[in-house]
C-alpha cells in the first residue's frame, strides 16, 4: 500500500472518529480537523463592562472550548482528572478571534472561535490520565512483515514496537494465539480491507486496544557509492478499540537507511519508522481506552471445545440463563472459541449452570474468573 494513500485513509478515519465524538458536546461548535488542529467556537460571559471583564469572558470561554474537546474525546469517568489541562487552555490554543461582543446589563458577553491544537491536547491528556488507569491498558499487536510473509513471527516492527510501549507502562498481549489460526495473507486482507471486517477482528481478541499492521522493506543500490544500499521501509498500522471494534486511527510513517549491509539496513529502517509513529501509536492506545465506555458484555473464552455442537450447545444454555441478553459467537475452531453476551447479573450462577452438565460426554470447567471475562476449559 503506497503512504500517501493510507494517509489519504487516515484523515478520513480522523474525521469519523470526531465526527462522532463531536456530535456530543452542546457548549462547543467544531470544525474539520487539519494537521492536528480543529477550529472550535464557545460562548461565555462576564460581570463587568470594560477590558478587564472581556479578558475574564474570554479566558471562561476558551476554558470551555478545552472541555469541549475533552468531553467529546474522553468518557466522562475519566474528565475529572483533566482540570489541570482546562486550567492551561492557551497552551493548546494557537489563536483566539472574538466573533462577538456584547455588553448588556453590566455584563460582557462574547464569542471566540479558537484554533485547537487537537493533538496536542489528547497526548497531554492520555499522558496525564494513564497512571489513574485501575488496570494497565492491553494492546495486542499484530504486524505482518509484507515484504516477505514468510518471516518468523513477530516481525522486526512488532517487536520494535513492542519494546516501545511496555517502555511507556502498557501492557503487550501475546499474539502467538493469532499466528496459530490466520496466515499472514489472511491478516494482510484484514488491514487492508474492510475496517467492519477488521473491526471484527479486533473484538474476537482480550486485550483493550488492537493494533493490526504491515512493514514494507525495500534494499536499493545507492547513487552514493557501489557498496552501499538504500533500505527504505513503510509501516502502517490500524488501530481499533476491542469493546466495540471501532477504528480510533491509521498512522503510516516511512523511513531510509543507507547501510553496507542490506539485511543490517532494512532491520534498522524498520525500527527508525516505528520510532517515528510510537508517540502517535501510544496516544492512540490509551485514547482507546479513554473513550470506552463500560458496555458491561461478558467475554467467554473456551479452550478445546472439538466440536463445534458443544460450542452450539453452550449458547443455547447462555441464551436462556434469566438475565442474558444477545450471545454472540466472535469465533470458533477446534482449539479454542470465544464469545460475548450482554449480561449483568452474577457471575457464580452462570458459572455453576454451565459447568453442572455434560457436552457430548465431556464436562467443561471454569479455569479462570476475572471482572468481565471467564476462561472455560473441555475436560479431555
Amino acid at each position: 500500500m503506497g503512504l500517501s494513500l493510507f494517509l489519504r485513509r487516515r484523515f478520513s478515519t480522523l474525521l469519523g472518529f470526531l465526527g462522532l465524538c463531536f456530535l456530543v458536546v452542546t457548549t462547543a461548535a467544531f470544525a474539520a480537523p487539519e494537521d492536528g488542529f480543529i477550529k472550535v467556537r464557545a460562548e461565555a460571559e462576564a460581570h463587568g463592562t470594560g477590558l478587564t471583564a472581556r479578558d475574564k469572558a474570554v479566558q471562561k470561554a476558551q476554558h470551555q472550548v478545552i472541555a469541549g474537546v475533552l468531553e467529546a474525546t474522553l468518557v466522562p469517568i475519566h474528565l475529572a482528572g483533566t482540570e489541570i489541562l482546562v486550567n492551561d487552555a492557551e497552551k493548546y490554543i494557537r489563536s483566539t478571534q472574538v466573533l462577538r461582543h456584547e455588553v448588556l446589563d453590566s455584563t460582557t458577553r462574547l464569542e471566540i472561535e479558537c484554533f485547537v491544537n487537537r493533538k496536542q491536547l489528547i497526548k497531554e491528556a492520555a499522558k496525564t490520565l494513564l497512571p489513574s488507569l485501575t488496570e494497565t491498558p492491553t494492546v495486542l499487536l499484530v504486524i505482518v512483515e509484507a515484504s516477505e510473509p514468510t518471516h518468523p513471527h513477530p516481525s522486526p516492527a512488532e517487536e520494535a514496537l513492542a519494546a516501545a510501549l511496555r517502555k511507556k507502562g502498557l501492557s503487550i498481549a501475546d499474539s502467538a494465539e493469532v499466528w496459530t489460526r490466520y496466515s499472514a495473507s489472511a491478516l494482510l486482507e484484514k488491514l487492508r480491507g474492510d475496517i467492519d471486517v477488521a473491526g471484527r477482528f479486533a473484538q474476537e481478541h482480550l486485550a483493550d486496544v488492537v493494533v493490526l499492521g504491515e512493514s514494507v522493506s525495500e534494499p536499493a543500490p545507492s547513487d552514493r557509492s557501489g557498496n552501499i544500499s538504500t533500505n527504505t521501509a513503510e509501516v502502517a498500522l490500524r488501530v481499533f478499540r476491542a469493546s466495540d471494534g471501532k477504528i480510533i486511527d491509521t498512522i503510516g510513517r516511512e523511513a531510509r537507511v543507507y547501510s553496507v549491509d542490506q539485511a543490517e539496513g532494512i532491520i534498522w529502517a524498520v525500527k527508525d519508522a516505528c520510532g517515528k509513529l510510537v508517540e502517535d501509536l501510544f496516544v492512540s492506545v490509551v485514547l482507546g481506552v479513554l473513550s470506552a465506555y463500560e458496555s458491561g458484555d461478558l467475554l467467554i473464552t473456551i479452550e478445546e471445545p472439538g466440536s463445534r455442537d458443544r460450542v452450539e450447545e453452550v449458547i443455547r444454555i447462555l441464551s436462556g440463563f434469566a438475565g442474558v441478553g444477545r450471545v454472540e459467537e466472535l469465533f470458533y475452531d477446534d482449539a479454542l472459541a470465544r464469545l460475548r453476551l450482554q449480561y449483568a447479573g452474577a457471575i457464580a450462577p452462570l458459572v455453576d449452570a454451565i459447568t453442572t452438565r455434560s457436552y457430548g460426554g465431556k464436562t467443561i470447567e471454569a479455569r479462570r474468573v476475572v471482572q468481565r471475562r471467564m476462561d472455560l476449559v473441555f475436560n479431555q
